[in-house]
């Protein structure tokens, strides 16, 4: 893939990343809504995230639970405990991308 076909799927991947972190919220810190966290609140779990589906896409398409792992990861690292909706938000981030791809 070209650096700038690299970065452009980076950038789709992160986009996805961050809608469904902020829609499944798994703090309730309720980003970008209205008294609630800024819409980046979850950028930092974002990124290593986005990095890690780009770098295992073709696994990840066919079986969710490496991302959920990945992301429980990230969580233990971010918040010092497994996340609590790591299942759920890895399905919907490939269910995402997969959308975005048709």
């Amino acid at each position: 893939m070209k650096t700038n076909e690299h970065l452009n799927h980076y950038r789709l991947v992160f986009r996805a990343v961050r809608r469904v972190l902020n829609y499944v919220d798994p703090e309730s810190l309720d980003p970008g809504r209205p008294g609630g966290a800024p819409k980046d609140e979850y950028d930092m779990e974002a990124e290593p995230i986005s990095a890690f589906v780009v770098n295992n896409w073709d696994v990840l398409a066919k079986d969710s639970r490496r991302l959920a792992k990945e992301i429980d990861r990230v969580w233990k690292k971010c918040f010092d405990r497994k996340c609590p909706a790591s299942d759920a938000i890895a399905s919907e981030i490939v269910r995402e991308i997969l959308k975005s791809k048709q």
